[in-house]
């Protein structure tokens, strides 16, 4: 028997190159698949974490355009503010103006009052003066009545005595 060696064909090394060639093309094509799948869950997590980000940025593009609004207002609160400010001021003023008027009442008030003490008690004292006049006034009369009667007394005593000494020398 003629032994034939599988090696003598001139396709065996094609063949041979052919089948390294696929195995390692299938090898490849494997590792490529597990990375694809890999690639596959990398990007589902990215559009995930992409959606995620896309709300919020949607959400933050929505605040961004109410920020003009809200900045509007915030000026005008300001604004609200400074005239409430400038008011209250003039309130502090005038409520310290009013304080000191009412200060100024209150000593008024004093001293018309010390005034109508003062009138009551110059009225009372003028009352006891005249009272006290009146009083010295009738003692006095009294007093000179008493003086005048004394003086009668002592002219009539007088005169009898110059009467009696007359007629009896």
């Amino acid at each position: 028997m003629v032994s034939l060696d599988i090696s003598d064909y001139a396709g065996f090394d094609i063949l041979e190159k052919f089948q390294q060639s696929w195995a390692e093309i299938r090898k490849e094509g494997h590792d490529s698949a597990r990375a694809v799948k890999r690639l596959q869950t990398v990007l589902e997590a990215l559009d995930s974490k992409y959606s995620k980000l896309s709300s919020k940025c949607d959400q933050f593009f929505d605040h961004l355009i109410t920020l003009h609004t809200v900045a509007e207002t915030l000026n005008i609160l300001a604004g609200d503010l400074g005239r409430l400010l400038d008011e209250f001021k003039d309130l502090e003023e005038i409520l310290l103006l009013l304080e000191s008027v009412c200060d100024e009442e209150e000593q008024v008030e004093r001293i018309l009052r010390a005034n109508d003490e003062n009138h009551s008690l110059r009225v009372m004292r003028q009352k006891e003066i005249e009272d006290l006049k009146v009083s010295l006034a009738k003692d006095h009369a009294a007093y000179l009545e008493n003086l005048e009667r004394e003086r009668v007394e002592r002219k009539q005593i007088t005169e009898k005595a110059i009467h009696s000494a007359i007629w009896e020398s």
